[in-house]
């Protein structure tokens, strides 16, 4: 397949990113008001989430959007779905160095709720500051300071620049502003730098953006007449400022915290990544820290939806992660979709259930099955190994477009369906093993048995069928002595391996 190197990845709104370049352009040419302006301008677009942080939308696909975040509070899904079940905290506790990888880093929540986090379990200020108190949860490493290395990876410096112009929802995020700050300083996509967030509400203050559409007698100023007359113009004012209160900004990032920020498609970084890997990465000691220590404790993966962003959702690039993680390290994601978790199960990684947090849980994958505290379900299980819903996404060459990868899907899952799979209409799977009689809905009856028929079975709790499913129950239900099988990634393996046996 022919592949163009270049093409139009979902991002956040074209509003969004028309603010952000604007900017970009304003602030090389000298003026100093255009991060406040632009501030100023993309309040219109935040959208306020249940614990009061913030998120945008993304551009339009297919006609639809979607928020970065849960609307059940963007801030708290960081901390419940990534940064408390990643188990880094414990690592910490024994005085291991940790080292984290945010994929589509986006407004930097994770990696902000991951310092914050960490911070308040070691009970002092050790990854804001130089305090170098003793840590109450190291133990046997007293005079050991762990330290924690965050490489953050955005395909969009407008979205990464983002984090500037937001109300940070927690202390640490102002630390990931300021390593963002640092970032496009230094390779010249801002000119100035803002010390702390009161210097950008002076600037704010000082600024045009609330004087459009005044005759220039008339602009605003710190005793301007017309702040009494205008009430609401002051009332506004107040308010975009009050959003952007210091909150103990750093003037410098800690020595123990190193942030890296990454502008490119994670894809190809995973691959330079990949390619220059330590091979002896095994015998690296877990107290050296510097840029040869490319093994990730925790990967947190954060890609807009799978149907509509499926790039970071493939066998290949799971399966370059799998080479630059630790055997204890996770990779948690939010999404519970069915073609990500069999492509996590596909390349080797154990899977189990997320915490719920909102509507939905999540997923999290490790080497290790130490790691997972909850199997998935008997039925995301059945579906991923029996369904065509369970087809994985593909991108041999990591390169291909998001609609390239989807569509090869949709075409696979075409063929699949029901000649080597299941249609997962109707959810078929769930039915296997079951009588006849169990199912009240004659036409639902009539489909699952369609279904059934069409790969060569009969009944829906024939022999076959039950030998299929046995992998599931603690105790055999086929006849043929079957063990036990403990965790979930075996078990969808083996029926798997079953359902193939029988009809291909």
């Amino acid at each position: 397949m022919n592949t163009q190197k270049h093409y139009n990845t979902l991002t956040v709104t074209e509003n969004v990113l028309k603010i952000v370049e604007n900017w970009f352009k304003a602030e090389k040419l000298g003026d100093k008001n255009a991060r406040s302006r632009a501030a100023y301008e993309l309040n219109e677009f935040l959208i306020e989430t249940d614990d009061g942080s913030y998120t945008l939308r993304s551009d339009d696909f297919n006609g639809k959007s979607e928020t970065m975040h849960t609307h059940h509070g963007a801030i708290t899904e960081s901390i419940e779905k990534y940064v408390k079940p990643s188990k880094l905290k414990e690592k910490m506790a024994d005085g291991r160095n940790l080292h984290v990888l945010d994929i589509c880093s986006g407004l930097g929540y994770h990696s902000a709720a991951c310092i914050e986090f960490l911070n308040d379990s070691l009970n002092d200020r050790n990854l804001n500051n130089e305090n170098k108190s003793e840590h109450p949860l190291i133990k046997d490493h007293p005079k050991i300071y762990p330290k924690i290395r965050i490489d953050m990876v955005e395909i969009s410096i407008e979205t990464i620049a983002a984090n500037l112009l937001i109300p940070s929802p927690v202390k640490s995020h102002e630390i990931i502003k300021k390593a963002v700050e640092n970032k496009l300083y230094d390779e010249g996509v801002l000119k100035f730098k803002f010390q702390d967030e009161f210097q950008l509400q002076d600037e704010f203050k000082k600024s045009d953006v609330l004087n459009k559409n005044i005759p220039e007698n008339l602009k605003i100023s710190e005793n301007s007449d017309i702040i009494n007359e205008k009430p609401e113009i002051k009332e506004t004012q107040n308010k975009i400022c009050k959003k952007y209160e210091a909150k103990e900004k750093p003037d410098k990032i800690s020595k123990n915290l190193d942030i890296n920020i990454y502008c490119e498609d994670a894809r190809d970084l995973i691959k330079k990544i990949v390619k220059t890997h330590d091979k002896s990465k095994n015998q690296v000691n877990e107290h050296d820290y510097g840029e040869n220590c490319e093994n990730y404790d925790a990967i947190f993966l954060a890609p807009f939806s799978p149907s509509k962003s499926p790039e970071l959702c493939t066998v290949e690039f799971f399966n370059a992660l799998k080479t630059i993680l630790k055997e204890d390290g996770m990779i948690l994601t939010y999404t519970s979709a069915a073609p990500v978790r069999s492509g996590l199960i596909e390349v080797g990684f154990h899977v189990g259930e997320g915490p719920r947090f909102g509507r939905t849980g999540g997923t999290i994958a490790s080497p290790s099955l130490q790691n997972i505290d909850t199997p998935l379900s008997m039925k995301d299980e059945r579906m991923i190994a029996l369904s065509d819903a369970g087809l994985p996404f593909r991108d041999h060459e990591l390169n291909s477009s998001g609609f390239e990868i989807a569509e090869k899907r949709a075409n696979k899952r075409k063929i699949v369906r029901g000649s080597s799979k299941f249609a997962s209409s109707v959810k078929t799977p769930l039915y296997l093993g079951r009588n006849m009689e169990d199912i009240d809905d004659p036409r639902l009856k009539r489909r699952v048995l369609k279904n059934v028929k069409k790969l060569g079975f009969e009944e829906l709790n024939c022999e076959k069928l039950k030998y299929i499913i046995c992998p599931q129950f603690d105790s055999c239900i086929c006849g043929s002595n079957c063990q036990k099988i403990a965790n979930s990634r075996d078990r969808v393996k083996e029926m798997v391996k079953r359902l193939s046996e029988l009809v291909e």
